[in-house]
């Protein structure tokens, strides 16, 4: 059969499920100031255009639109690349946790080298036990009675199948958000009466780094999810088929997990956990034998 369960509580391993939920964490923790910092900046300029008039004689549309440029350049040019090697970092971690407990190798053409002992353990140190979160029996899932070949099938069907659907309602909420800011601006501009020029210097511009952030998660998590769901459906063709799946076929879909790990945007902290219960009802059934 699998042993499956039992690698996943290896202490060695173990150390690897405690990083990554480290570095994660960590990542995550920026793109929290800097998602927060964002909106407060908008709160702040549109505020200060709203005043300014009553305090000071000077015009600052142009200062303020030069502001929120500059803040939209330093995300794309700085704090992306920043986040990236955070990102890196913990795909690795869980793809060497995934290959230990699947017995599979690590596919040096696709993932690179192997994370760094220092970078794991440092990270390991910084863990701390949370209840509500806990790391073991990290597969929950029945895999009583499967080959091993078919029960690693089952494990990646899983990850694929939560990160989907946790990327697709991000996705959709994103852009529910970013409609209530554009409609709501054009709204309040139709009321003041302003121009075209005064409805983007006096109401888009303040906002475009709020807007450009969102747009970029609509996209990245768009991208995400159409990619995994063309994974998922080569791994339920996988499982529908009559033969067991080849180490060499689990490979494949091994490599597109780690790509989307690496490369998709972070999903914050608070949703992940909004969303959490039901997406974990939602996978079990949808990955169960009897469809």
């Amino acid at each position: 059969m699998n042993n499956i369960k039992t690698n996943q509580e290896l202490p060695k391993n173990m150390l690897l499920l405690k990083a990554q939920r480290v570095i994660y964490a960590n990542a995550k923790k920026i793109y929290r100031w800097q998602l927060t910092f964002t909106i407060i900046v908008v709160i702040i300029l549109n505020f200060v255009k709203l005043i300014q008039k009553d305090l000071i004689s000077i015009d600052l549309t142009p200062y303020i639109a030069l502001v929120s440029v500059s803040i939209t350049l330093i995300d794309l040019l700085f704090l992306s690349g920043y986040l990236s090697k955070f990102k890196t970092n913990g795909a690795k971690a869980q793809e060497l946790f995934d290959c230990r407990v699947y017995n599979m190798g690590w596919n040096e053409t696709n993932s690179g080298d192997m994370p760094e002992n220092s970078v794991i353990e440092e990270a390991e140190k910084r863990y701390i036990h949370n209840p509500k979160a806990p790391l073991n029996n990290w597969y929950h899932i029945d895999l009583d009675g499967l080959k091993h070949e078919e029960a690693i099938l089952r494990c990646q069907e899983t990850n694929l199948e939560y990160d989907r659907k946790l990327r697709f309602h991000f996705k959709n909420d994103c852009i529910i958000t970013c409609l209530v800011i554009v409609i709501s601006s054009f709204v309040i501009a139709t009321i003041v009466n302003a121009s075209l020029q005064g409805y983007l210097t006096n109401f888009i511009a303040p906002t475009l780094p709020l807007i450009v952030i969102l747009i970029k998660l609509i996209l990245d998590n768009q991208k995400a999810v159409k990619s995994l769901e063309e994974v998922r459906k080569a791994a339920r063709k996988l499982r529908n088929s009559s033969e067991i799946p080849t180490m060499n076929q689990l490979r494949q879909v091994q490599d597109k997990l780690y790509c989307s790990r690496k490369d998709s945007t972070l999903i914050p902290e608070n949703y992940y956990q909004y969303r959490r219960t039901k997406l974990e009802q939602s996978t079990k059934s949808n990955v169960a034998e009897q469809l």
